[in-house]
């Protein structure tokens, strides 16, 4: 047992954030949740309220986002050369378009980033992080005027399955003064994913296809060509010595010239990139939050 939280937490307990090791605690609570899971349908047939509903409902309520937590790990790839969240500044900014180092690409808008870089104090290189810097950066609609008329933060809540959304449904309204982009959480006993989501209403002009599960997140067009792209990344502090602590964890959205001018066409207004960064102190440099 103390093994493991060695693994997650580094020898001295103070490696942060924890590396993700599955703990002893969250094994038993597994092998518990077989365990009633196996006597569950024999239980409810005997009391008559077992159907197919119920055991799709129960289903559906037990088990994790797979196809999102996979999706998001099989497009993990190197850090793209971003500025780091520390070096950021907060504003409104021309989109972002990728260059030569992202290879195929190249080209692309990015219209959703996300990401937390964890700071260790200055005087203390070996020290666990004091604060976490985090960027949340996504394009926005802006009127002539200048004024971003969704508000100060540039995503929206979305549901995750967005992305599998069917080539048949109906088109979604066009949102114009709103932000595009969401961003959603998904947690449950696997694991805690940040995901980004494009939005819907480009279903509308284009013939869309998700990737296939345990791919990397992607729309495909028509042609079997990849449109839009989720990314995800993390970077191991060198300086942690006793853990495999992150340095920065990031994920991001793009697309290509095609979608983006679809999307802005979609908008109706000006798409800029809307910066926000904050920053959190952790309490004592010890990594557990204030």
């Amino acid at each position: 047992m103390v093994e493991r939280y060695k693994l997650s937490r580094g020898r001295d307990g103070k490696a942060y954030p924890p590396a993700p090791v599955l703990l002893w605690e969250k094994e038993l609570f597994l092998a518990a949740l077989n365990e009633e899971l196996n006597g569950l349908p024999a239980a409810a047939i005997q009391a008559g309220t077992w159907s197919d509903v119920t055991e799709s409902s129960a289903l559906e309520a037990i088990l994790p986002n797979l196809p999102v937590h996979l999706g998001a790990s099989a497009a993990r790839i190197p850090r793209p050369i971003y500025q780091r969240p520390t070096a950021a500044q907060a504003g409104v900014y021309a989109p972002h378009v990728l260059g030569d180092s992202d290879g195929a690409r190249a080209g692309w808008i990015r219209i959703g980033w996300i990401e937390h870089q964890y700071v260790r104090p200055a005087d203390r290189h070996f020290a666990p992080p004091s604060e976490v810097v985090s960027i949340w950066a996504g394009v926005v609609p802006q009127r002539l005027d200048g004024v971003l008329p969704h508000g100060d933060f540039p995503f929206i809540g979305m549901r995750p399955e967005t992305w599998w959304i069917a080539p048949d449904a109906p088109p979604a309204r066009p949102r114009r003064w709103q932000a595009l982009v969401g961003a959603e959480w998904v947690r449950d006993w696997l694991a805690d994913t940040l995901v980004l989501v494009p939005p819907p209403e480009l279903a509308s002009r284009v013939d869309l296809h998700v990737s296939a599960f345990a791919e990397p997140l992607s729309w495909i067009n028509e042609d079997g060509a990849p449109i839009a792209a989720f990314r995800t990344w993390h970077v191991r502090n060198p300086d942690s010595l006793d853990g495999e602590s992150d340095e920065l964890i990031g994920r991001d959205l793009i697309v290509d010239a095609t979608t983006f001018a679809n999307l802005e066409a979609m908008a109706g207004l000006r798409l800029v990139e809307q910066v926000v960064v904050n920053r959190e102190a952790l309490a004592g440099g010890d990594g557990e939050d204030d």
